[in-house]
Protein backbone atom coordinates (compact mmCIF):
# COMPACT_ATOMS: atom_id res chain seq x y z
CA UNK A 1 0.00 0.00 0.00
CA UNK A 2 1.60 3.08 -1.18
CA UNK A 3 1.41 6.31 0.67
CA UNK A 4 -1.37 7.72 -1.09
CA UNK A 5 -3.43 4.56 -0.90
CA UNK A 6 -3.16 5.03 2.95
CA UNK A 7 -6.42 5.51 4.92
CA UNK A 8 -5.83 8.79 7.11
CA UNK A 9 -7.78 8.98 10.07
CA UNK A 10 -8.18 11.94 11.19
CA UNK A 11 -11.46 14.39 12.94
CA UNK A 12 -12.34 15.21 9.88
CA UNK A 13 -16.24 16.54 9.00
CA UNK A 14 -18.27 13.14 8.97
CA UNK A 15 -20.15 14.20 5.44
CA UNK A 16 -17.96 15.88 2.52
CA UNK A 17 -19.40 17.06 -0.55
CA UNK A 18 -17.34 18.06 -3.32
CA UNK A 19 -19.01 20.80 -5.67
CA UNK A 20 -18.65 22.43 -9.07
CA UNK A 21 -18.75 22.71 -12.83
CA UNK A 22 -18.88 19.13 -15.12
CA UNK A 23 -14.97 18.57 -15.91
CA UNK A 24 -13.41 20.37 -12.42
CA UNK A 25 -12.64 16.74 -11.08
CA UNK A 26 -15.49 15.81 -8.69
CA UNK A 27 -15.61 11.83 -9.56
CA UNK A 28 -12.04 11.14 -9.71
CA UNK A 29 -10.84 13.24 -6.28
CA UNK A 30 -13.76 12.26 -4.20
CA UNK A 31 -13.11 8.46 -4.79
CA UNK A 32 -9.42 9.47 -4.11
CA UNK A 33 -10.43 11.51 -1.29
CA UNK A 34 -12.81 8.42 0.20
CA UNK A 35 -9.67 5.67 -0.20
CA UNK A 36 -7.20 8.18 1.69
CA UNK A 37 -10.09 8.67 4.04
CA UNK A 38 -11.35 5.11 4.34
CA UNK A 39 -14.72 5.99 3.46
CA UNK A 40 -17.78 5.21 1.01
CA UNK A 41 -17.76 7.62 -1.99
CA UNK A 42 -21.01 8.40 -3.63
CA UNK A 43 -21.07 9.95 -7.12
CA UNK A 44 -24.22 11.06 -7.23
CA UNK A 45 -25.05 11.10 -11.48
CA UNK A 46 -23.63 7.42 -10.69
CA UNK A 47 -26.77 6.67 -8.31
CA UNK A 48 -29.19 8.55 -10.77
CA UNK A 49 -27.89 7.02 -14.30
CA UNK A 50 -27.70 3.06 -11.98
CA UNK A 51 -30.78 3.83 -10.61
CA UNK A 52 -32.70 4.22 -13.76
CA UNK A 53 -30.62 2.16 -16.36
CA UNK A 54 -29.92 4.88 -17.83
CA UNK A 55 -26.75 7.22 -18.72
CA UNK A 56 -27.52 10.90 -17.55
CA UNK A 57 -27.76 12.44 -21.12
CA UNK A 58 -30.63 10.27 -21.56
CA UNK A 59 -32.37 11.27 -18.76
CA UNK A 60 -32.12 14.44 -19.64
CA UNK A 61 -33.63 13.57 -22.95
CA UNK A 62 -36.63 11.31 -21.70
CA UNK A 63 -37.27 13.43 -18.70
CA UNK A 64 -36.30 16.71 -19.18
CA UNK A 65 -33.80 18.66 -17.08
CA UNK A 66 -36.49 19.49 -14.13
CA UNK A 67 -37.36 15.71 -13.94
CA UNK A 68 -33.53 15.37 -13.44
CA UNK A 69 -33.18 17.91 -10.99
CA UNK A 70 -35.60 15.75 -8.62
CA UNK A 71 -33.97 13.00 -9.06
CA UNK A 72 -30.26 14.50 -8.30
CA UNK A 73 -32.14 16.33 -5.63
CA UNK A 74 -33.41 12.63 -3.95
CA UNK A 75 -29.36 11.12 -4.93
CA UNK A 76 -28.12 13.94 -2.80
CA UNK A 77 -30.43 13.92 0.47
CA UNK A 78 -30.14 10.09 0.36
CA UNK A 79 -26.17 10.52 0.05
CA UNK A 80 -25.78 12.52 2.70
CA UNK A 81 -27.76 9.72 4.87
CA UNK A 82 -24.88 8.35 5.08
CA UNK A 83 -22.64 8.27 8.60
CA UNK A 84 -19.01 9.38 6.90
CA UNK A 85 -19.43 10.02 3.31
CA UNK A 86 -17.40 11.87 0.12
CA UNK A 87 -19.97 12.55 -2.26
CA UNK A 88 -19.58 13.71 -6.08
CA UNK A 89 -22.56 16.13 -6.42
CA UNK A 90 -23.45 16.78 -9.84
CA UNK A 91 -22.77 20.29 -11.35
CA UNK A 92 -26.17 21.70 -11.66
CA UNK A 93 -27.29 19.88 -7.96
CA UNK A 94 -27.01 23.54 -5.86
CA UNK A 95 -29.30 24.66 -8.51
CA UNK A 96 -32.49 23.65 -6.37
CA UNK A 97 -32.72 25.61 -2.69
CA UNK A 98 -34.28 22.38 -1.28
CA UNK A 99 -30.73 20.73 -2.22
CA UNK A 100 -28.79 23.71 -1.29
CA UNK A 101 -30.02 23.40 2.42
CA UNK A 102 -29.10 20.20 2.34
CA UNK A 103 -25.79 21.18 1.34
CA UNK A 104 -25.22 23.75 3.85
CA UNK A 105 -25.39 21.13 6.76
CA UNK A 106 -22.51 19.30 4.86
CA UNK A 107 -18.67 20.47 4.46
CA UNK A 108 -18.73 21.13 0.87
CA UNK A 109 -15.41 21.73 -1.03
CA UNK A 110 -15.78 23.46 -4.51
CA UNK A 111 -13.47 22.14 -7.11
CA UNK A 112 -12.70 24.74 -9.47
CA UNK A 113 -11.00 25.28 -12.98
CA UNK A 114 -10.23 27.99 -15.69
CA UNK A 115 -13.07 28.11 -18.54
CA UNK A 116 -10.41 26.80 -20.95
CA UNK A 117 -8.98 23.86 -18.79
CA UNK A 118 -12.86 22.87 -18.56
CA UNK A 119 -13.21 23.18 -21.83
CA UNK A 120 -10.13 21.36 -22.68
CA UNK A 121 -11.22 18.36 -20.13
CA UNK A 122 -14.83 17.94 -21.64
CA UNK A 123 -13.53 17.24 -25.03
CA UNK A 124 -10.52 15.13 -24.31
CA UNK A 125 -13.62 13.20 -21.96
CA UNK A 126 -15.57 11.09 -25.01
CA UNK A 127 -16.87 8.73 -21.78
CA UNK A 128 -18.29 12.01 -19.98
CA UNK A 129 -19.10 13.57 -23.36
CA UNK A 130 -21.30 10.23 -24.80
CA UNK A 131 -22.77 10.26 -20.77
CA UNK A 132 -23.25 13.89 -19.82
CA UNK A 133 -25.85 16.40 -21.75
CA UNK A 134 -24.27 17.97 -23.95
CA UNK A 135 -23.49 21.92 -24.03
CA UNK A 136 -26.38 24.19 -25.40
CA UNK A 137 -24.40 23.52 -28.95
CA UNK A 138 -22.81 26.64 -29.38
CA UNK A 139 -19.51 28.08 -28.49
CA UNK A 140 -18.50 26.22 -25.57
CA UNK A 141 -16.12 28.57 -24.25
CA UNK A 142 -19.20 30.83 -23.62
CA UNK A 143 -21.40 28.13 -22.47
CA UNK A 144 -19.31 27.28 -19.85
CA UNK A 145 -18.99 30.88 -19.04
CA UNK A 146 -22.20 31.39 -19.26
CA UNK A 147 -23.16 28.10 -16.79
CA UNK A 148 -19.76 29.55 -14.38
CA UNK A 149 -21.68 33.27 -14.05
CA UNK A 150 -24.99 31.56 -13.02
CA UNK A 151 -23.43 28.78 -10.33
CA UNK A 152 -20.29 30.66 -9.24
CA UNK A 153 -21.63 32.42 -6.77
CA UNK A 154 -23.66 29.35 -5.28
CA UNK A 155 -20.76 27.15 -5.02
CA UNK A 156 -18.94 30.25 -3.08
CA UNK A 157 -21.68 31.04 -0.71
CA UNK A 158 -21.94 26.80 -0.04
CA UNK A 159 -17.79 26.04 -0.02
CA UNK A 160 -16.11 25.93 3.12
CA UNK A 161 -12.87 25.37 1.13
CA UNK A 162 -12.23 26.13 -2.67
CA UNK A 163 -9.64 24.48 -4.48
CA UNK A 164 -8.36 24.87 -7.71
CA UNK A 165 -7.24 21.93 -9.76
CA UNK A 166 -5.88 23.32 -12.82
CA UNK A 167 -2.21 21.64 -13.17
CA UNK A 168 -2.23 19.32 -10.86
CA UNK A 169 -2.86 15.46 -10.32
CA UNK A 170 -5.85 13.80 -8.38
CA UNK A 171 -3.00 13.18 -5.90
CA UNK A 172 -1.95 16.76 -5.37
CA UNK A 173 -5.64 17.50 -5.24
CA UNK A 174 -6.39 15.44 -2.31
CA UNK A 175 -3.13 16.28 -0.38
CA UNK A 176 -4.01 20.01 -0.30
CA UNK A 177 -7.89 18.88 0.32
CA UNK A 178 -6.49 16.95 3.54
CA UNK A 179 -3.88 19.43 4.15
CA UNK A 180 -6.74 22.23 4.60
CA UNK A 181 -9.58 20.20 6.22
CA UNK A 182 -10.87 21.06 9.63
CA UNK A 183 -9.61 18.70 12.26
Amino acid sequence: MSASDRPVVANVPPRIVLIGMRASGKTHVAAALARRLGRVCIDTDRSIADARGQVIADIFKTLGEPAFRELEAAALAAALQSPEVVISAGGGAVLREDSRALLEAAYCIWLTAEERELARRMSADAVSAAQRPALLGGDPLAEIGALLAKRAPIYRALARLTIATDGKTIDEIVTEILAKLPR
